[in-house]
């Protein structure tokens, strides 16, 4: 089945996308049209406009990453998410900002043995090489919180702008608690 791609921001739609899915629950993917491309980057009448207002108006996650894993920059909603302010999310690794127990313990992200099976990194990867994104695709990530080791079961999806991905995270299913440390 063909997924279509609607630009996420005014809703026209842009043609076919570049793969396709044998789930109708999943025929559409979100990009951004030249158009509010354009506003983004210079607003109306030419001012700039703040990327945060804009990914702002997103109610879900969301995360821009580059090709180096490093988060340029989050919305308000992605902020609450990992219960961290911008200043730590800006311009730090992926496996940092979710704390990621496998960052936590060796201090890299992206190029551990457990790396290699991180659907988060490897979406965020094959959107970067070839320009296809993700569609709700499940991941997982062992995240260290405080004293405690959990699980968080994530949908994510992702889209390339440029050289970015805009990793949107579209559901928290569960978070399974993995080793409790007592104080």
């Amino acid at each position: 089945m063909i997924v279509q791609r609607v630009c996420a921001w005014c809703k026209m739609d842009m043609g076919p996308a570049a793969f396709e899915t044998s789930n109708p629950r999943y025929n559409i993917t979100h990009g951004i049209c030249l158009d509010c491309k354009e506003k983004l980057q210079y607003g109306h009448n030419k001012k700039r406009k703040s990327i945060q207002n804009f990914l702002n108006k997103f109610e879900k996650p969301v995360f821009l990453v580059d090709a180096q894993n490093i988060v340029k920059t989050a919305n308000k909603a992605g902020s609450h998410m990992v219960e961290k302010p911008l200043e730590k999310i800006e311009n730090f690794v992926g496996g940092e900002v979710f704390d990621c127990v496998h960052f936590v313990k060796n201090g890299t992200c992206g190029k551990s043995k457990h790396c290699t099976g991180c659907m988060i990194n490897s979406s965020i990867l094959k959107t970067l090489e070839n320009g296809t994104g993700v569609v709700k695709k499940f991941a997982e990530i062992d995240v260290k919180t405080g004293n405690d080791l959990i699980k968080q079961k994530l949908m994510i999806t992702t889209e390339k702008v440029e050289d970015i991905v805009f990793l949107q995270i579209d559901k928290i299913d569960t978070i399974e608690l993995i080793e409790q440390h007592p104080d």
